[in-house]
């Protein structure tokens, strides 16, 4: 299989952020990319060239089946297993092996030694450390601390937390490679997305919640008085000559009632999904639309991720979210290319065009406030009760202050121009990172940390450093290893400890300083860290006698990405 050119690029970004930083990389790719293939030809190479053994992991079983088909077909002579219970399969002993990540995130001690794990759909693995995904990569770097873990995603950023390469607890390093969406477009590669002026749905006063619109509380506001026959009428009008019609519904409820007003409309086969319809039913209803013998698809939160249907000419986002990721998901099922498909005509009645901006804005989704760019929307402060407000709420939730000079947008109102939804041409560059660095470690000191807040001590190392530039100024690196810690800080602590000791895990602090004077700690020769602001993070450590491990590579490899000697 010939790769196509940004998808072999990915595939290089990601062996050299290995090799050449000891990364675990993230691979941004949209939908309808290809990025299958990406996974596929990255099992194949290390299999091949270095005999690594990889898990891949997703959250549905669609992207399981679609993976495990497109590896097996680059590789057809090699068995490939998969771990689901909704598969009804349970294999765990094969070299490439896919999970999903319900079934499996338990079993991380039962698959055998893994070199490698890839996430598909990897802006789920949440920076909490009892999550799934944690649970899962944290106890398979225990096995195997020089893991590597390589992710694979859409949208790079969780609402509210920026992107899934940022703060303390991110498990991805870098994002490695970021697939050009415009230049795809323009190549014939994705589908364009047009939009038209709709009636948006005024969320002023709707509640928030956990970063996001409170379910019930929307769905109120699409149910209106009139709202739901308005909007199927605007559907069926802006529509016209669209074959394949996906609608995304604000609730259960809703998306009911949109369905049977399109029905009554005569404007052709309407079928409905929901999380509660039955799974034959379900696979039975996708197959005909995909066939296109269903022109309109209601849905509501099951079709975002996963679902694969090229027809798709038109879309329809009766609802609103805070999210930018969910918004370009959904989004994301128009971006495929189909024989006969010109464009994707995105109708958005719930003003996220507006509160996100344009999809390929390298902003997007990223940066709290910049114009156009997603992310979390700005806050501001109402006058009347001093609580905080999103930028754009009209009417305070807290007390009902009406804003000055903001009025609310009511249903029929329609904007006066249509917010693009894709920037084309040029594009704002994005703002400058700080780069990671290898700093020599020219001295190590230990000491016990005091307990402060009702929580225990823990063990601060504080590594003196140097720069391989020759730059005179030192650089002093301090970690806390919360050795005597519950959860999470504990399982940080003990994967800390097996990558520097053999020795049991110790049960108080002295115990570690006094393990470390015995000799019994190796200490790291470089530090791959990262300046933030006053301080450095710790991107990865190398030590002196690190070498590639037999069950790494064949005997005529000396090295590895996954463990390459400098």
């Amino acid at each position: 299989m010939e790769l196509r050119w940004y998808q072999q690029e990915a595939v290089d970004a990601c062996w050299s952020a290995i090799r050449e930083r000891k990364a675990h990389p993230c691979i941004v790719a949209p939908t309808g990319a290809g990025k299958s293939v990406v996974i596929a030809e990255i099992c194949r190479q290390a299999l091949t060239r270095w005999n690594g053994r990889t898990v891949v992991l997703a959250h549905r079983k669609e992207l399981l089946e679609q993976n495990a088909a497109k590896i097996q077909s680059l590789l057809p002579d090699v068995e490939v297993g998969i771990y689901s219970a909704g598969l009804g399969r349970r294999e765990t002993d094969t070299p490439i092996l896919l999970g999903g990540i319900q079934s499996i995130y338990k079993r991380a001690f039962e698959i055998g030694g893994r070199q490698l794990a890839i996430v598909d759909e990897a802006h789920l693995i949440s920076p909490d450390g009892g999550s799934m995904y944690r649970t899962f990569l944290d106890e398979l770097t225990v096995a195997n601390p020089r893991l590597r873990v390589i992710g694979l995603t859409a949208t790079p950023y969780r609402t509210g937390e920026g992107e899934v390469t940022e703060g303390d607890d991110a498990f991805l390093t870098e994002i490695c490679y970021e697939t050009p969406v415009a230049r795809l477009i323009e190549e014939g590669y994705l589908s364009k997305l047009v939009t038209s002026a709709t009636t948006q749905v005024s969320m002023a006063g709707v509640a928030i919640r956990g970063g996001e619109f409170v379910q019930k509380d929307m769905g109120e506001r699409f149910m209106a008085e009139g709202m739901v026959a308005n909007a199927v009428s605007e559907m069926v009008t802006r529509a016209a000559g669209r074959r394949s019609c996906l609608v995304f519904g604000a609730t259960v409820k809703h998306a009911y009632a949109v369905w049977s007003e399109l029905r009554a409309s005569d404007c052709g086969r309407v079928e409905i999904v929901t999380g509660k319809t039955d799974p034959e039913i379900r696979r039975r209803v996708l197959d005909r639309f995909r066939a296109g013998e269903v022109r309109w698809l209601v849905n509501v939160d099951v079709l975002t991720t996963g679902f694969d249907a090229p027809n798709i000419d038109c879309l329809a986002i009766l609802r609103a979210t805070q999210s930018p990721g969910l918004f370009a998901q959904m989004v994301g099922r128009g971006f495929r290319i189909c024989e006969g498909k010109a464009d994707c005509l995105v109708l958005d009645f719930g003003g996220n065009l507006l509160r996100h901006g344009p999809l390929d804005d390298p902003y997007y989704g990223r940066v709290c406030g910049h114009k156009g760019g997603g992310g979390e929307a700005p806050m501001k402060a109402c006058p009347s009760c001093e609580g905080m407000v999103y930028s754009f709420v009209t009417v305070c939730e807290h007390c009902g202050h009406e804003f000055a000079g903001e009025r609310e947008v009511q249903h029929e109102e329609r904007p006066e121009e249509n917010a693009p939804i894709l920037l084309g041409g040029v594009v704002p560059a994005k703002l400058p990172k700080p780069v990671a660095e290898w700093l020599s470690v020219d001295q190590v000191r230990m000491r016990v940390w005091p307990a402060k807040e009702g929580k225990p001590e823990t063990l601060r190392v504080d590594y003196y450093c140097s720069r391989s530039s020759g730059d005179m100024v030192g650089v002093t690196i301090s970690e806390w290893v919360c050795l005597r810690h519950e959860g999470y800080a504990r399982t940080k602590a003990r994967q800390w400890w097996v990558e520097h000791s053999d020795a049991e895990l110790p049960r108080a602090i002295s115990e570690a300083i006094e393990a470390w004077h015995l000799g019994k700690l190796r200490m790291p020769c470089r530090l791959l860290a990262v300046q933030d602001g006053r301080f450095f993070k710790i991107k990865d450590r190398e030590f002196e006698d690190e070498r590639p491990t037999p069950d790494m590579c064949h005997q005529e490899v000396t090295s590895t990405p996954f463990d390459e000697e400098e």
